[in-house]
This record gives structure tokens, sequence and C-alpha cells, in this order.
């Protein structure tokens, strides 16, 4: 019925278990492990968190493609440094914090993922026969607001039609869009026949994207999913209200525009007196 996110961290843990009718594709990180919690340019962008994606055989294509890509060139500018074959675990290393995350050029990370991941999402909708009008939800990672507003930005899907679930759970790096997925199914998001494109950014430098029809049911109990109307001619038509800031099944509905929007700061009184 879907597709879990494309691994495109390569420091990512995950496991797949193959039946004969079912796949099952899990992905889980304890990220709290490898973090530096000294190091404010990532210990508070990320989190603990995992998801898993059940695919079943259906009468029709589910899975409708996917897009790979890498550049080992650019690994330095994400990485943990020790604790692989090319410098293992030692004292130095962990006096070091040389087992946490490094992000040393953040800027040149924000750009990589915005171009690959937008990239990624065209060259396989053009490969698959379709256009960024066709997609009804766009699922990237949920590594930062900015860059998911970016990414829809450049292939002009509308920001109401992405999903950024970022300031709720954190960046939990492989589990972001299993994760992300589920919250946006349980909001009402997720219709059959919908098609959801899906793509990630990560260490390595890898990315990729997934091509997906949901064959699967929508959330049970209509009764308490509150459907948001796509855009804002239709919600004005409704008469209905913006969604309430919660971190509950609500917030998959807040705008990623306006999480993104620095926030204005008021000049203290001494300042306009002056």
């Amino acid at each position: 019925s879907a597709a879990a996110r494309t691994s495109a961290s390569v420091g990512c843990r995950g496991s797949v278990r193959l039946h004969s009718v079912v796949v099952g594709v899990m992905r889980a990180e304890i990220l709290s492990r490898v973090m530096n919690f000294h190091d404010r340019s990532t210990c508070v962008l990320f989190g603990d968190g995992a998801g898993a994606v059940v695919l079943r055989r259906s009468e029709e294509p589910g899975v409708l493609g996917s897009v790979l890509g890498a550049d080992g060139r650019a690994a330095e500018i994400l990485i943990i440094p020790a604790g692989g074959s090319a410098a293992p675990a030692s004292h130095a290393s962990v006096d070091a914090n040389d087992h946490a995350i490094r992000m040393p050029n953040g800027r040149e990370v924000f750009k990589r993922a915005v171009v690959e991941m937008a990239s990624a999402c065209r060259e396989l909708l053009e490969k698959s026969g379709f256009t960024p009008d066709d997609v009804d939800l766009l699922i990237p990672h949920q590594a930062n607001a900015r860059i998911m507003v970016a990414v829809a930005d450049r292939l002009k899907v509308p920001i109401d039609r992405a999903v950024v679930d970022v300031e709720s759970v954190g960046n939990t790096s492989a589990a972001s869009i299993p994760v992300a997925l589920d919250r946006a199914w349980r909001a009402g998001r997720v219709r059959e026949g919908d098609l959801i494109l899906l793509t990630s950014f990560g260490a390595g430098l890898a990315w990729g994207a997934n091509l997906i029809r949901w064959t699967g049911p929508e959330a049970p109990g209509p009764s308490h999913v509150r459907r948001w109307p796509s855009s804002p001619a239709a919600r004005a038509g409704s008469g209905a209200r913006a969604p309430r800031r919660s971190p509950a099944a609500d917030g998959a509905w807040r705008s990623a525009t306006a999480r993104a929007r620095p926030t204005r700061r008021r000049r203290s009184r001494a300042s306009r007196r002056s």
C-alpha cells in the first residue's frame, strides 16, 4: 500500500523482513546516543523515533518508482568521525566526542538537501509519467521546515499538499518519513488512490525519492478525524477555522510557511525612546 522512506541517510539503521505476500519496512533511530549535547548546532535538531510500513499484494501497483543518488565527495559536511573501521573507538575518540554527529557546514547541507531532493522528485515524476500537479501529498524527510518549504517551492507543490511535522517530533532521521506518513494518515490527509511522493536526504551524502499510489484504507473512525480543506478558497467557503496549535493530530495541518517565518522582535521601551 505504501513505501517507507528511501534510506537516504547512510548512517541510519533499519531492517526489512520479507514474506511471500507481505513486506514489512521498519525504521528506528536512537539519535540521543550519538549527540554531543554541548553542540547546539546539532543536538537541538534531532530526536528518537521509530516507524513501520506494511506492503501487501494488491490488484494495482502501489510502489510506482524510485530514484537514488549519492555523492561521497561531500561526506565530511555531515558525519560521525569515529566508531567505524577507518577510525575505531578509543579513549581519545571518546574524549574528543568523535562518536557524535557533526555538521560543520550547515549552509551547504541545507543547499544540497534542497537541490538533491527536488531533483530526485522531478526525475522520478518524469520517468513515471506524472507532473507535480498530479501529486496529492508530498512527504519529505523531516529535517528542517525551511528545507521542506524550499523543496515544495522548487517543485511548485502548494505547501498545503506537503507534510511538515518536524516541529512536533524533531528530525528522527530514518524514522521521519514513516512517522510523518502515519501522522498524516491519522489526520485524514491520506486517502485511497492518492499519489504520494516521498523524498529524503542524509549522510553519505545520499538521497532518494519514492512514488506510491495509496491502495490501503483510510484512517478509521472518521468522526474523530478533522478533514482540513485543501485550499484557502475551500477553507473560506466551508467556514473552517485554522487548526489548533497542538502537537496532536491537528499538528499535521499547521502551516509550514508560518513555522519557517522568522519571529519579529519587538523593540524594548528603552530602544523606542532612544
